[in-house]
Protein backbone atom coordinates (compact mmCIF):
# COMPACT_ATOMS: atom_id res chain seq x y z
CA UNK A 1 0.00 0.00 0.00
CA UNK A 2 1.15 3.50 -0.94
CA UNK A 3 0.41 5.07 2.14
CA UNK A 4 1.96 2.07 4.28
CA UNK A 5 5.25 2.23 2.48
CA UNK A 6 5.39 6.07 2.56
CA UNK A 7 5.76 5.21 6.40
CA UNK A 8 7.35 1.96 6.84
CA UNK A 9 9.25 1.17 3.55
CA UNK A 10 12.89 1.82 3.13
CA UNK A 11 14.90 4.76 2.47
CA UNK A 12 15.54 7.69 4.47
CA UNK A 13 12.06 9.43 3.65
CA UNK A 14 10.17 6.62 5.60
CA UNK A 15 12.88 6.82 8.21
CA UNK A 16 12.08 10.78 8.27
CA UNK A 17 8.06 10.28 7.84
CA UNK A 18 8.58 7.39 10.88
CA UNK A 19 10.61 10.07 13.30
CA UNK A 20 8.12 12.72 12.56
CA UNK A 21 5.26 10.66 13.63
CA UNK A 22 6.77 9.33 17.03
CA UNK A 23 7.49 13.26 17.64
CA UNK A 24 3.73 14.10 16.97
CA UNK A 25 2.67 11.56 18.90
CA UNK A 26 4.92 12.32 21.97
CA UNK A 27 4.23 15.67 21.59
CA UNK A 28 0.41 15.42 21.73
CA UNK A 29 0.92 12.50 24.55
CA UNK A 30 3.03 14.31 27.04
CA UNK A 31 1.33 17.55 26.51
CA UNK A 32 -2.11 16.55 28.03
CA UNK A 33 -2.82 20.16 28.59
CA UNK A 34 -3.46 20.49 24.88
CA UNK A 35 -6.13 18.26 23.94
CA UNK A 36 -8.74 16.48 25.80
CA UNK A 37 -6.89 13.15 27.12
CA UNK A 38 -8.83 10.30 29.08
CA UNK A 39 -7.59 6.82 30.10
CA UNK A 40 -9.15 4.27 32.75
CA UNK A 41 -11.26 1.62 33.19
CA UNK A 42 -14.26 1.46 31.47
CA UNK A 43 -16.48 -0.88 33.31
CA UNK A 44 -19.81 -1.47 31.02
CA UNK A 45 -21.12 -0.43 27.73
CA UNK A 46 -22.93 2.80 29.55
CA UNK A 47 -19.08 3.89 30.49
CA UNK A 48 -18.00 3.15 26.64
CA UNK A 49 -20.66 5.13 25.33
CA UNK A 50 -20.76 7.82 27.49
CA UNK A 51 -16.79 8.44 26.94
CA UNK A 52 -17.47 8.65 23.18
CA UNK A 53 -20.61 11.52 24.22
CA UNK A 54 -23.25 8.75 22.75
CA UNK A 55 -20.82 9.59 19.33
CA UNK A 56 -21.84 13.47 19.19
CA UNK A 57 -19.67 16.29 19.77
CA UNK A 58 -21.72 19.86 19.84
CA UNK A 59 -24.70 18.50 18.85
CA UNK A 60 -22.72 17.05 16.15
CA UNK A 61 -22.46 13.16 15.11
CA UNK A 62 -18.47 12.17 15.22
CA UNK A 63 -17.07 9.82 13.28
CA UNK A 64 -13.87 8.08 15.68
CA UNK A 65 -10.29 6.97 14.29
CA UNK A 66 -9.29 3.66 16.30
CA UNK A 67 -6.51 1.10 16.33
CA UNK A 68 -6.25 -1.60 18.19
CA UNK A 69 -2.60 -3.08 20.17
CA UNK A 70 -2.27 -5.78 21.91
CA UNK A 71 -1.73 -3.12 24.47
CA UNK A 72 -3.95 -0.18 24.45
CA UNK A 73 -7.03 0.84 22.17
CA UNK A 74 -6.72 4.21 21.01
CA UNK A 75 -9.34 6.70 19.37
CA UNK A 76 -9.78 9.87 18.27
CA UNK A 77 -12.41 12.51 16.39
CA UNK A 78 -11.90 11.56 12.86
CA UNK A 79 -12.72 15.49 12.82
CA UNK A 80 -9.79 16.52 14.17
CA UNK A 81 -8.26 17.70 10.90
CA UNK A 82 -4.80 17.89 12.69
CA UNK A 83 -2.66 16.05 9.53
CA UNK A 84 -5.53 14.91 7.65
CA UNK A 85 -4.04 14.20 4.08
CA UNK A 86 -0.67 14.43 5.35
CA UNK A 87 0.04 11.66 7.29
CA UNK A 88 -1.91 8.72 8.79
CA UNK A 89 -3.64 9.60 12.22
CA UNK A 90 -3.50 5.78 12.48
CA UNK A 91 0.12 5.60 12.36
CA UNK A 92 0.37 8.96 15.17
CA UNK A 93 -2.11 6.45 17.24
CA UNK A 94 0.31 3.62 17.00
CA UNK A 95 3.47 5.84 17.41
CA UNK A 96 4.64 4.61 13.82
CA UNK A 97 4.57 1.34 14.92
CA UNK A 98 4.05 -2.09 12.59
CA UNK A 99 2.20 -4.11 14.68
CA UNK A 100 -0.98 -2.73 14.88
CA UNK A 101 -3.84 -5.77 15.28
CA UNK A 102 -6.59 -3.46 13.76
CA UNK A 103 -7.20 0.08 12.53
CA UNK A 104 -10.33 1.87 11.28
CA UNK A 105 -12.94 4.27 12.16
CA UNK A 106 -15.81 3.71 14.66
CA UNK A 107 -19.12 5.49 15.01
CA UNK A 108 -22.46 5.03 17.13
CA UNK A 109 -25.80 5.10 15.27
CA UNK A 110 -28.52 6.01 16.91
CA UNK A 111 -31.54 3.73 15.96
CA UNK A 112 -34.36 6.37 14.32
CA UNK A 113 -36.94 4.40 16.22
CA UNK A 114 -35.86 3.50 18.87
CA UNK A 115 -33.50 7.04 20.14
CA UNK A 116 -32.42 5.04 23.41
CA UNK A 117 -30.95 2.26 21.33
CA UNK A 118 -27.31 2.99 20.46
CA UNK A 119 -25.35 0.59 18.12
CA UNK A 120 -20.80 1.10 17.78
CA UNK A 121 -20.22 0.54 13.86
CA UNK A 122 -16.40 -0.44 13.72
CA UNK A 123 -15.20 -0.78 10.12
CA UNK A 124 -11.60 -1.17 8.63
CA UNK A 125 -11.20 2.15 6.63
CA UNK A 126 -7.61 2.61 7.27
CA UNK A 127 -5.08 3.65 4.34
CA UNK A 128 -1.99 2.60 5.93
CA UNK A 129 -2.66 -0.32 7.72
CA UNK A 130 -5.59 -1.94 5.23
CA UNK A 131 -7.38 -4.23 7.58
CA UNK A 132 -8.53 -7.31 5.80
CA UNK A 133 -12.14 -7.30 5.79
CA UNK A 134 -12.00 -11.01 6.73
CA UNK A 135 -11.02 -10.10 10.41
CA UNK A 136 -13.77 -7.37 11.12
CA UNK A 137 -15.75 -9.79 13.06
CA UNK A 138 -12.99 -10.39 15.52
CA UNK A 139 -12.45 -6.37 16.56
CA UNK A 140 -16.88 -6.99 17.08
CA UNK A 141 -15.90 -10.50 18.70
CA UNK A 142 -13.57 -8.58 21.11
CA UNK A 143 -15.87 -5.37 21.95
CA UNK A 144 -18.88 -7.36 22.60
CA UNK A 145 -16.57 -9.85 24.94
CA UNK A 146 -15.39 -6.88 27.58
CA UNK A 147 -18.89 -4.50 26.52
CA UNK A 148 -21.41 -7.51 26.84
CA UNK A 149 -24.16 -5.30 26.71
CA UNK A 150 -22.73 -2.89 24.08
CA UNK A 151 -24.97 -3.36 20.74
CA UNK A 152 -21.58 -3.51 18.12
CA UNK A 153 -21.23 -3.91 14.59
CA UNK A 154 -18.40 -4.16 12.08
CA UNK A 155 -18.85 -3.35 8.74
CA UNK A 156 -16.55 -3.19 5.54
CA UNK A 157 -15.06 0.42 4.44
CA UNK A 158 -17.22 -0.10 1.39
CA UNK A 159 -20.20 -1.03 2.59
CA UNK A 160 -22.85 1.36 1.17
CA UNK A 161 -24.66 1.93 4.48
CA UNK A 162 -21.50 2.67 6.38
CA UNK A 163 -20.06 4.84 3.82
CA UNK A 164 -23.18 6.59 3.62
CA UNK A 165 -23.49 7.53 7.37
CA UNK A 166 -19.97 8.29 7.47
CA UNK A 167 -20.33 11.10 4.54
CA UNK A 168 -23.65 12.27 6.65
CA UNK A 169 -21.92 12.38 10.25
CA UNK A 170 -18.30 13.97 8.62
CA UNK A 171 -21.20 16.77 7.16
CA UNK A 172 -23.26 17.67 9.62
Amino acid sequence: YKAAQMIFGPGMMPKLTRNMIINVYDGIHLDLTSIKHTSGVLNDASDFLLMFKYGKSAQRNQVFTYVIMDDRLVFSSTAATFFKDKTSKHAVHSRASKFVRYSGEMFVYKHPENPKLHTVVFDNDSGTYAPRKAQLECVARVMRRNFPTLQVIAIDREHPWGKQIKKIYHNT
